[in-house]
């Protein structure tokens, strides 16, 4: 529907995705997405990044493939690889990086939300909340994550290695 970006790379995109009704096909369904990112620059060695992602079925039903997901990298990193799925989604992700050394920074971050069926929590579920530690390279091509979900006190300790920024 609509995208806005500024200089500093924060964005904020609004889209429809739809199918069935008229256009026909094997589908019927139209689900609504906000992708919202910031990115601050609070000191030359500090940063601040967040993001808030929602998404919700508005008619029809969603087939799987189209399902809304979170887990795993990107989302929850204190989960395995698409741990929830549903028609509905909520996410906050945070980030504060500060300067180490040379190229290097610490990273401390949060990540709440999941996704879920309206049918089966019609007044949202409990959302998980994922805290953990990690470092990267200054221009974020190298990232390395401890995070455990800090609700639940036996969840085990996930470790991730990516190669690009998390959002």
């Amino acid at each position: 529907i609509h995208e806005l970006r500024r200089v500093n790379r924060d964005w904020v995109r609004l889209s429809y995705e739809t199918s069935g009704g008229s256009l026909g096909g094997d589908f019927d369904y139209g689900v609504a997405r906000l992708d919202a990112r910031g990115y601050w620059k609070l000191s030359p060695e500090q940063f601040l990044s967040a993001r808030v992602l929602a998404g919700k079925e508005v008619r029809g039903e969603l087939p799987v493939q189209k399902e809304l997901y979170a887990g795993g990298i990107s989302t929850l990193r204190a989960h395995s690889y698409k741990a929830f799925r549903g028609d509905r989604l909520l996410l906050l992700n945070v980030e504060y990086a500060v300067d180490l050394f040379r190229s290097f920074q610490g990273l401390v971050f949060t990540d709440a939300g999941r996704a879920w069926y309206h049918a089966e929590s019609p007044n949202g579920p409990r959302m998980p909340v994922d805290v953990g530690l990690g470092m990267q390279t200054r221009d974020e091509r190298l990232r390395l994550f401890f995070g455990k979900d800090a609700r639940e006190a036996s969840s085990p300790l996930f470790v991730t290695l990516r190669t690009q920024a998390s959002f």
